[in-house]
This record gives C-alpha cells, structure tokens and sequence, in this order.
C-alpha cells in the first residue's frame, strides 16, 4: 500500500470490507418490538404488594402465637412499600414537570391560558411604587455584585504521584486491547469487527503500524472523526435541530445552483455573499446557523399572520386587560408572578430570543 497514513489506513479498511463481503456475504439484522417492560422500582413494588396479601391471609388463618410475628413482618414490608411509592411518584412528578416545561416552550399562550384560568374581576389599591418596592425588598439579593469568597468544603485533590503515560501505544498493549475486547463489537468507524483482528495478526501487526505514524504526527486521521452518536438538541414539541439543519444546508445548496440574483435595486454582484461550497470552518458554520435562524423567523411570522390573536401580542393590539387584587399577589405562586413581569416587559420564551 502507497502513500500516507490515512491513505493506508482507508485502503485497508477497504479491502477487508471488499473481501470479506465477497467471501461471507451480509447479513441483515433482525428488528425486535421493544416491549414495555416496568422499570426495576415499579417491579419491586409488584412483588411487595404480592408479599403482603400472603402475609395477610396467613395472618387470617394463623393461630394468636403466630400473629405478632406476622403483624411485625408486614409493618417492615409497609415501610419498604411506602419508601419506594414516595420515590416512583417524585420521579414522575419530575417527569410530569418536564413534559409542562415541553408543553410551555411548544405554545406559551396555550400554556398561559391553562395555567392562569379565566379572566378574574378585581381592584388593586396599591400603587405601582408600592408593588415594585415589595417585589425588589423581597426576590432581590442585595450582595448580589460581590465576589464570592473561598469555599472550605471544596475538597482539593492531591497531585498525582504517577506522570501520565504519552509514549506511543506498544505492541503489547494492542495486543491486551484486542484480546479482551468483544468479538462482535467494532474499534473505529468502518465497522470492522475485532473478530477480524483477533484471526489475523498480521492485520493487526500492520494496524499498529499506521496507529504509531497517527501517533507520532499528533492529528486525528480523517476517517476517525466521522461518528453517529452525539448530543440530541431538543429545543421543542415540533422543532428538531437536525430536520432545521437539513433544510438549512438544501436551501445553501439550491442558492449555490441559482446563482447571484438581484437584491431589491442594487444591481448583481454589489452585495457581496459567501457560497456555501467555498465557504469553511467558522464561515460555514454561521452561515448555517443565520439560514436556520432565518427559517424560524419566516414559521414565526406565518404563524403570527395566519393566528390573529397570537400574533397581536408583538404589537400590543386588543390585548386583554387583567386586573390584579392585593391578595391575589399575596397568595400568588412566585414562578407566576415571575411570567406576570416577563409577559408585560416582553421577554417570555419564544422563536426570537430561543435560538439567539
């Protein structure tokens, strides 16, 4: 094999593909139904309640000697039952709390109605002065600016006695890797299997090979860099960072094939724009990021045209008057006062200040 390392490296991966399809063939997975199945607390709460209607009827029919000995055992069972039922119900509550803030971010107004209720009569006789000064003297902290000090319940690791190994990998400690890794599963991108290097040494002699050139030269190969996994943006009920980047880059690459066009009365070529095919790096990057933005605002204010109602709120049109009391303040939740001031001072969640 000619040429660097990376080039080796492709070639390699290419041929044991290549031969090893034409030799063996391919063959399909099967796809399995994922049945539901309880998570462990909720199957430990079926046994217990299985437990305790035994223990109930041996306690009907057992004799008075037996009795407090079985009384005793289903007060322990109860306690074990009572301590994973508070669990399971704090872990849907967080469930349950997750799926709201989804339900807010999806349609604030429709959250908004739902949460404040219909429209209540009343008359507030504090002045305005009077409801700032409270909410200030009460939410607000007053060393708020100030540095934070030293904390002494940090713990401060010691300094390592051993210095960080950052030779080139051996041969022997390829050798340990491949021999106690799983047959089926696979090192790197091309899906070779480490079945296939555990039956050839030689392969695998020759793959150490072009590992210490990677090594020595302190970049990471090419074909390396390419992997599926990754974070999953999840910014919405309906709005999916992948599908809004997808439809970015094919709107780049259909302004590539249209060309320069004219932008209102300037004529061509006095604006100037960057390509997407020439375009690298951080310049790549922005220009997907402003396309995506600019579709958000485009769903925004088809949106806004086509519901009458929603859309009058960005210009305070017929927008619905609510009078609050003194004592509804009061009694008020803190997070609802909270979406009462961003709703007035216009910075409640929404597609302009989301994605900024």
């Amino acid at each position: 094999m000619k040429g660097g390392a990376e080039r080796k490296l492709h070639t390699m991966a290419t041929m044991i593909v290549s031969i090893t399809t034409e030799r063996f063939g391919t063959v399909e997975k099967s796809v399995t139904k994922i049945q539901y199945t309880k998570n462990r607390r909720a199957e430990k709460i079926t046994q217990l309640r299985h437990k305790l209607r035994l223990l109930k009827r041996q306690f009907k029919g057992a004799s008075e000697e037996e009795k407090p000995g079985l009384a005793e055992l289903c007060g322990i069972l109860r306690k074990k039952l009572l301590t994973l039922r508070r669990a399971e119900w704090h872990r849907r509550r967080t469930k349950e709390r997750a799926r709201k803030r989804t339900a807010f971010l999806a349609n604030p107004f429709g959250f908004t109605k739902l949460l404040l209720g219909q429209k209540r009569s009343g008359h507030l006789i504090s002045s305005k002065e009077e409801i700032h000064n409270h909410l200030q003297n009460t939410y607000s902290d007053a060393a708020r600016g100030e540095a934070l000090g030293e904390c002494r319940a940090l713990i401060i690791p010691p300094e390592p006695t051993t210095a960080f190994n950052t030779k080139e990998p051996s041969w022997k400690e390829i050798q340990s890797v491949v021999k106690a890794a799983r047959t089926s599963s696979a090192p790197g991108t091309n899906g070779v299997p480490f079945l296939v290097y555990k039956r050839c040494p030689k392969l695998t002699h020759r793959q150490w090979k072009i590992l210490r050139v990677i090594w020595r030269r302190g970049k990471v190969a090419q074909q390396w860099r390419f992997a599926e996994a990754g974070i999953e943006v999840r910014t919405g009920r309906k709005w999916r960072a992948p599908e809004a980047v997808d439809q970015a880059e094919s709107r780049l690459r259909h302004r590539v094939l249209v060309g320069s066009v004219a932008i209102g009365r300037a004529g061509l070529g006095s604006i100037p724009t960057t390509h997407y095919n020439r375009a690298t790096g951080k310049e790549r990057r922005d220009l997907v990021q402003k396309e995506v933005r600019a579709g958000v605002e485009e769903l925004r204010a088809s949106q806004m045209v086509g519901l009458r109602q929603q859309g009058a709120w960005t210009r305070w049109e017929e927008a619905i008057d609510r009078k609050i009391s003194w004592s509804e303040l009061w009694k008020a939740d803190p997070f609802r006062i909270k979406f009462l001031i961003q709703s007035v001072y216009d910075v409640l969640p929404s597609p302009s200040n989301l994605f900024c």
